[in-house]
């Protein structure tokens, strides 16, 4: 697909409200002794009869139950079309003729260092779109959904100029963008207008007033790995963490999060960004786990990525492994370079249904020929949500009452979900042990949310 140093296209897609479906694992019971009700399913897949795709579009036979329903994928010829903002929806999206047009903004780096992911977000956007083209019939769409991807580059200038054109350009509902320090910035625009936006950040600082988070937020993984672990002999937890911001919120969350269990967090060893004592801080951690032998011990790393490769094999070298501590960790730990580090084989993080993500994954890969960044799967479940909430509402804008919506909602990538009122966002997770084969879930995440 072609760079978008200036990227100006629309996309007119058709989205139909999926009924509600039966929760993951059944009803479960709420506090009053009645039955909790599923999240709504915003889910791109419906087994109904896929319809006849126009000339040079890709084709499929119609889709199963709760399996993703792609054409075979999107041909180089219709990504190339779709960069030109030629991208066209199958032909019965005319029979609509009733249907309201709603339009959403996508605000998302499409130049400058962070364009790949913004290449990610995008082409997830487009696929969930085009999967809602795939299996509706012309009865069941009943609004039109324009999308208004934006660049918002590196910087707040930019992302301030892409909201300001997509609001210009008639969008109701804002998704992006992307990073912490551009929220705010576009916040202040959409709040004028009374435009609520949902964020792909996940810095808790931003949300409320009209921004919701849809970033996956650490201080709620560190509350379920706490969770998990203090009702499975673990009394004690400390914590290997960086000295920056980061760091401090990781602490203070665990922290609460053990005394409310009755456990304790300690110690707390925080090292330097640049990890150049390291041997000092993780040689305190091994002495204290020697003089306080037991299983009721777990050490909390709140790294990813290459800096965890390298705390974890300083801490096996200091005798600190899965076999003698419990390692626990965040969402920074879902990433597949795991699998080949035995220091960290056996511990524990959490993080979304990792059966959906990877059906999500598979499906993108089959469609671009490249693996997405997992960023790009809250962009496929934010569009897939955007075009549920303009269903519901008829093309009436996106109430906050829908948007708060209690009982929640089911995306197709990363499991169920649903906001509260101070803009945050509550994910259903599961608890994931590192294996050389993979991740396996020892807790899947639960099926809808306690009222």
């Amino acid at each position: 697909m072609p760079h978008f140093l200036k990227f100006s296209y629309r996309f007119l897609a058709c989205l139909a409200l999926l009924p509600l479906a039966a929760c993951f694992m059944g009803p479960q019971e709420n506090g009053e002794g009645g039955p909790v009700p599923p999240p709504r399913v915003i889910s791109t897949v419906t087994p109904a009869p896929a319809p006849v795709p126009p000339p040079g579009s890709p084709t499929a036979p119609a889709p199963a139950p709760d399996q993703f329903a792609p054409p075979s994928h999107l041909g180089q010829q219709e990504v190339a079309q779709a960069a030109q903002g030629n991208f066209a929806p199958p032909s019965h999206i005319g029979e609509a003729a009733k249907a309201v047009t709603v339009k959403v903004g996508l605000l998302i780096p499409m130049s400058g260092d962070s364009k790949a992911l913004g290449q990610s977000l995008l082409d997830a956007a487009v696929l969930a779109i085009y999967d809602k083209y795939t299996v509706m019939s012309p009865r069941e769409i009943t609004a039109k959904v324009e999308l208004l991807p934006e660049d918002t580059g590196d910087s707040v200038e930019g992302a301030e100029k892409a909201a300001q054109d997509a609001i210009q350009s008639g969008a109701t509902l804002l998704l992006g963008p992307v990073f912490g320090k551009q929220v705010t910035a576009v916040a202040s625009i959409a709040r004028v207008r009374h435009i609520p936006v949902i964020t792909f950040s996940n810095i808790v600082g931003v949300a409320g007033d009209g921004v919701y988070l849809f970033g996956f937020i650490p201080e709620q993984q560190v509350g379920r790995i706490v969770q998990y672990s203090m009702t499975h002999e673990i009394t004690s937890i400390a914590a290997l963490v960086p000295s920056n911001p980061y760091g401090a919120a990781i602490v203070k969350q665990l922290s609460a999060d053990v005394r409310k269990q009755g456990g304790r967090a300690y110690p707390i060893e925080y090292y330097p960004e640049d990890m150049h004592a390291l041997d000092v801080n993780v040689g305190r951690l091994a002495r204290f786990l020697q003089d306080e032998p037991g299983k009721g011990h777990a050490l909390f790393i709140a790294e990813g990525s290459q800096k965890l490769k390298t705390l974890s094999e300083t801490l096996a070298a200091n005798g600190v492994t899965s076999a003698n501590v419990q390692l626990l960790g965040t969402g920074l730990w879902d990433d597949p370079q795991l699998f080949r580090w035995s220091s960290l084989t056996g511990g524990l993080f959490a993080s979304s249904p990792p059966e959906k993500y990877r059906s999500f994954e598979q499906h993108f890969i089959a469609t671009y020929g490249y693996k997405p960044e997992r960023r790009a799967s809250l962009s496929y479940d934010a569009v897939a949500l955007a075009c549920t909430l303009a269903i519901n509402a008829k093309g009436e804008g996106f109430p906050v009452s829908m948007l708060v919506d209690p009982v929640g909602f089911s995306g197709p990538a990363n499991g169920i979900f649903r906001f509260h009122d101070d803009g945050t966002i509550e994910r259903g997770l599961s608890v994931l042990m590192v294996t050389p084969a993979g991740f396996k879930a020892v807790d899947p995440a639960p099926g809808s949310f306690i009222q």
